[in-house]
This record gives structure tokens, sequence and C-alpha cells, in this order.
């Protein structure tokens, strides 16, 4: 039996939609109040409650108290794992690098030019930090989900992506050299509109200290490059809609990534904050739309990314995160968020 059915937790259903006063509701203190709203978790059987409530979710929201931390990994995989195979979700969508982690989505997958092994990939991840997911915990939960997808058709494989905007260089070099061999129309465009980093190959921070200190920026540089693969899909015959998918999503991970560092070196936080959490929400929204209608997935962040940000101080700074973008536009009904 598995470490984690032995250790004692509480989960916090962050479903409810009322604020909460210190003195608590008819005079019950806060933590009698959230003693009655917690879930004991001593063994699997105690996620069941859990597991019907989120069954019927567009997006289930996975939280942590911190990055790294086995017990919460392991609850996590035991909440993902039940959530695909016993309520049919589609995709896992985590806190990390987009084009590193898409490596291991093509190992789930058994795609062409997947790795030999999930290990293979998670020995690979060389941006800190790299213990926050080339650890045992998801190299357990790749490998099963990887047998889990093997007796399933192409179209029905659950995912495994990264949704952050950091690791925008390589997002970089991968998309150049997608479209070198895929459509080499675009290929020569793009390359010319990514040379405007290129004095800062591997340095973003170096890139938006310049532009600090009055250089030109390279914002529309990487609007273009959206744009011309958004605009140019009907061309683009002998891309499927898979790769078609992880060539967008490199280049607005390149175009968010620009503004989230620039907005960084200006002393904008918030503004800095929100280009990262709505680039991490929108990552979410694009998967459900890739996936299908009635798609359903599960994210993977930290409870700072998770819970609703208009229920606690990030609002007075005009902070959001991807708990309460995704209530927003799905309804709060659709989404479910555990700390």
């Amino acid at each position: 039996m598995k470490t984690l059915l032995l250790l004692k937790f509480v989960f916090l259903f962050i479903f409810s939609s009322c604020s909460y006063a210190t003195n608590g509701e008819n005079g019950n203190s806060l933590d009698e109040h959230i003693k009655s709203k917690a879930n004991v978790m001593v063994n699997a059987s105690d996620l069941d409650a859990l597991i019907e409530k989120a069954s019927v979710k567009k997006l289930v929201l996975l939280g942590e108290a911190s990055h790294g931390t086995h017990e919460y990994y392991a609850w996590r995989d035991s909440i993902s794992r039940r959530l695909i195979s016993e309520k049919d979700f589609n995709f896992i969508v985590v806190e990390g690098d987009f084009a590193s982690l898409f490596e291991l989505n093509r190992y789930v997958k058994d795609l062409p030019g997947a790795a030999g092994s999930a290990r293979e990939v998670l020995l690979k991840l060389d941006r800190w930090p790299m213990w926050m997911w080339g650890n045992h915990e998801v190299l357990n939960l790749i490998e099963w989900l990887r047998e889990y997808n093997s007796s399933l058709p192409a179209d029905k494989k659950v995912g495994f992506y990264g949704m952050d905007v950091y690791d925008e260089w390589r997002s970089k070099e991968v998309l150049i050299n997608f479209l070198k061999d895929k459509a080499p129309q675009l290929h020569e465009k793009v390359r010319d509109n990514y040379d405007c980093f290129t004095p800062y190959t591997g340095d973003s921070w170096a890139y938006a200290r310049d532009v600090q200190e009055g250089r030109a920026d390279c914002s529309d540089n990487t609007v273009n490059v959206v744009k011309l693969i958004e605009e140019n899909k009907a061309s683009l015959k002998n891309i499927s809609n898979y790769d078609y998918f992880y060539a967008v999503q490199n280049a607005y991970v390149v175009k968010n990534a620009e503004r989230f560092y620039r907005k960084s070196a200006q002393g904008l936080r918030s503004p800095s904050w929100n280009a990262r959490a709505t680039h991490m929400f929108k990552t979410a929204k694009r998967l459900r739309n890739f996936y299908g209608e009635n798609s359903k997935g599960i994210v993977w962040a930290h409870n700072t990314h998770i819970g609703d940000a208009s229920y606690t101080d990030m609002s007075t700074v005009q902070q959001v995160n991807i708990g309460e973008l995704s209530r927003d536009h799905f309804g709060a009904d659709n989404v479910l968020l555990v700390g």
C-alpha cells in the first residue's frame, strides 16, 4: 500500500462563494468553521466525496502549499488517477515549462519521437527548480498514464502539459526548428522576428533590464509571430491539429514571457504577475478547446494560483489568478478549487 494512504491530511474544498469573517457563522470560531468544512484524509476511500464532486466539473484545480513536497504530489497523483480512470478527464496541465514537459506528453501518448522512458525526459530538465517536476511522484504518474493510454485510441489518450511562461528560449528554439521542417514558408518570417532577441540569448532578465533602460522592446515581434501562425492555419495543410496546437502554444509562451519579464524589470508587480497568471489560465482554456467542448481538465499549481484571488488580499492590488479567471470564464459551478 502506498505511503500516502497512511498519511493523515485535510483538504479544504474551496468551492464556497461566501466570504467568512473572523468571528465565523453563528458565533463559531474560524477554526471551528474550518473543521466543519474540512475533509480528513486517511486512505484512498476518503477521496470518494471529492471525486464525485469533481466528476462533473470542466476544470479541477489541485493546489499545494509548497513545491516539491512528497505528500502533496502523492495525493494529487491519487486524485488525478481516479478522475482520469473513473470520470474520463482528458488532460493534466501543471505549473511547469511547456516545451520541456511536452516531451512527457509525447511519451504518455507514445507519439513519434517520444523518449524511451519518463525518467529519460525528467533527467533532462535543467531549469531551476529541477526537483519541482523531476521527482519520483511525477515519474510514477507519467508511467501509469502511459500504461493507461496504451489501450486507448489516439484521439482518446490523456495528455500531460506545462502551462508556465518560463523556459521561453526553448520555446523559441523548438518553434523555429518545427517550422523549418513543417512550414518553411513561415520559418524565415518567424526567425526574423525572433532575431530581435539575439543579443540576449538565454537571458530574459538582461533583455528586460535593457528595455527598462531605454532599448526598444520586442513585444511587437512576439505578437507578429502569433499572428503569422494563427492567420496562416489554412495554408498549413500538412500540419495536424495536434502539431498546430504545439506551434501556437510555443508562440504564446514567447509572447507572454516577454511581457512578464519586461513588466517585472519595470517593478510592475501586479501587471507582471497577471501576465503569467493569465497565460496559465488561457493555456488550460486552449487545452479544453483542443480536447473538445465536453472535455475535462486537471490543473496542478501552487495554492496561490488555484485559489480564487478575488477572496484574498491579492484583489486589493488588482492581481488575478487561475482560480478566479477559471470561475469567471467557465462559471463557479463548473470549476472545483482544492487546496
